[in-house]
């Protein structure tokens, strides 16, 4: 987080939106399939494998939404069935974006007997989760309505029963959670929207694991085999930002005020601290 979460909650947020690449998108139901998972789970264990990176912890909690209206009594009941369901991910160095598909998979499974049971009953005096994904399929109408661009307040119009109609990009859920990736499915591909509570997470933070989770996504689906560990988190961009920080281009000139005036070099360095290189500091201890 970029600030710490403030006493009192302002609920101000801000969104962020992704349109996958194609062959991205087009080659997530053949790395789901293969891993004997959901695209959900898929993108779910890709989501739990970005946040692990970013946070260097090996278990931890998401939530995901979920659907309670279950069986035909409820199929034609008007009303929200929608309870928030955790799920617990583990890591190590060995997992691979496949095991942590079926990982993810399994535990959205065993949730789901469980899905009715609220939330916030089971743990009623803490906060289990602050950021939380689902994925929402908009390809139910006929002819189906495009999504709205990235940046745009409104989508391409198709006729429909004698009108015009196009989606409207409202913002929503934004505030309620440290983060929310919210996933919508078209036929025109897949758009990432990450909402987040601009009390604790900066826009260009944001955009910047939205650019990670890309990338970790696209590894994933051209290599399901391949351990979350060996994926480069820095972008091109970012990349050369930090070789230029190390090659001294990024950071205050010799002789400027902010320098290092009269430095030349490692070699003449002395210390009156007995603990002066990592070789001798263990014979202190």
């Amino acid at each position: 987080m970029d600030r710490p979460r403030p006493a009192v909650r302002s609920y101000r947020g801000g969104t962020v939106v992704r349109q996958l690449p194609r062959d991205t998108a087009d080659g997530l139901g053949a790395a789901a399939g293969a891993a004997g998972v959901t695209p959900f789970a898929y993108l779910l264990a890709v989501f739990q494998a970005l946040t692990h990176r970013w946070t260097g912890q090996d278990a931890f909690v998401l939530g995901v939404p979920a659907t309670s209206r279950m069986g035909r009594a409820l199929r034609d009941v008007i009303g929200c069935f929608l309870n928030t369901m955790p799920v617990r991910a583990d890591f190590t160095p060995e997992s691979t974006f496949r095991s942590a598909a079926v990982q993810a998979g399994e535990r959205v499974m065993r949730g789901m007997v469980n899905v009715r049971y609220p939330c916030a009953l089971a743990f009623p005096r803490a906060t289990v989760f602050r950021t939380a994904l689902f994925l929402v399929q908009m390809d139910r109408m006929e002819p189906p309505v495009p999504n709205v661009p990235p940046g745009a307040a409104e989508g391409p119009s198709v006729p429909y029963a004698g009108l015009d109609i196009a989606l409207i990009d409202v913002p929503q859920q934004e505030g309620q959670l440290d983060l929310l990736l919210r996933i919508e499915q078209t036929p025109d591909g897949i758009t990432a929207v990450f909402s987040h509570d601009t009390d604790v997470l900066d826009r260009a933070t944001v955009e910047r694991f939205a650019d990670g989770w890309e990338r970790m996504l696209a590894a994933a689906v051209a290599a399901p085999d391949t351990p979350v560990a060996d994926v480069e988190l820095a972008g091109e961009d970012e990349l050369a930002a930090l070789l230029a920080l190390g090659a001294g281009t990024g950071g205050p000139a010799f002789g400027s005020p902010d320098g290092f005036d009269g430095f030349d070099g490692f070699d003449g360095f002395e210390s009156s601290d007995p603990y002066d290189s990592f070789e001798n500091a263990g014979d202190h201890r």
